[in-house]
């Protein structure tokens, strides 16, 4: 019976407790979190009477969201394209805390990064190399979808072609004759940056010097004619040469 009177007499003054206080003597602050004017909650016991506000939860919402929910009654979840174990947001608004996943971009990570970028936030650009003007390259990791323009290295197309190769996926080699070591030549192009070996010419030394050499024949073919057919004087001795043929000296 004196357990009653007791009980009674302290919800008899717990009930006169205003909006904010509970407990023994309204001694105790309701939560911060409880949603409502006021934060209003249970004048016995502090519950919260009108839930929580977003990102807590427990009966006096005294618990923040568990990983991956947010929002009213942590019902909502988590963009799966925030970046970190779990997909980790922020747990009222749901912003990403970690960032993105590679390929989006935006506060909660729901947009895809737009054409020419790519990467975690979308914060990096495809290379101006790469060989489409349009879906130029893929949005997760930088590869240029068509391949590179000449003389650069997939898949980013962001280096030059390897020292004596040159062209589409550098693929080509620049030719032997190249004058310097390793044979260098233009990446795009193949042109030989240092000129030609001996005996070779062209931008890309692919023709041999044979003009010089044609004409050095053909100069001693016509010596040779000239000897059969035409009687040889030699002016500083006033004689016939001896290897003129014998059958034309003139009788003496």
């Amino acid at each position: 019976m004196d357990n009653k009177i007791t009980m009674d007499i302290d919800a008899l003054f717990s009930s006169a407790c205003p909006d904010g206080r509970y407990g023994s003597g309204c001694s105790q602050s309701c939560s911060v979190n409880c949603a409502g004017q006021g934060n209003p909650c249970d004048h016995v016991d502090g519950r919260c009477t009108q839930g929580c506000d977003p990102g807590y939860q427990g009966s006096k919402c005294e618990q923040i969201c568990s990983s991956g929910t947010y929002g009213p009654g942590c019902s909502q979840s988590c963009n799966s394209n925030c970046a970190g174990q779990g997909d980790p947001c922020h747990h009222v608004d749901g912003r990403c805390t970690q960032g993105c996943d590679l390929g989006y971009k935006g506060e909660k990570c729901e947009l895809g990064c737009e054409d020419g970028k790519y990467g975690s936030g979308c914060d990096n650009t495809c290379s101006d190399k790469c060989a489409q003007s349009t879906n130029i390259c893929d949005r997760f990791n930088g590869h240029c979808n068509g391949g590179c323009k000449q003389g650069y290295q997939a898949p980013l197309c962001t280096q030059e072609c390897s020292r004596g190769k040159y062209g589409s996926g550098c693929l080509e080699s620049c030719n032997a004759s190249c004058a310097g070591q390793g044979d260098p030549c233009d990446h795009v192009d193949g042109r030989c940056t240092e000129g030609c070996d001996p005996g070779y010419q062209g931008d890309k030394c692919e023709q041999e010097q044979l003009v010089t050499v044609a004409l050095l024949i053909l100069c001693v073919l016509c010596v040779g004619k000239e000897k059969k057919r035409f009687r040889m004087f030699c002016p500083n001795s006033g004689k016939w040469p001896v290897s003129a043929p014998q059958d034309r000296l003139p009788s003496p």
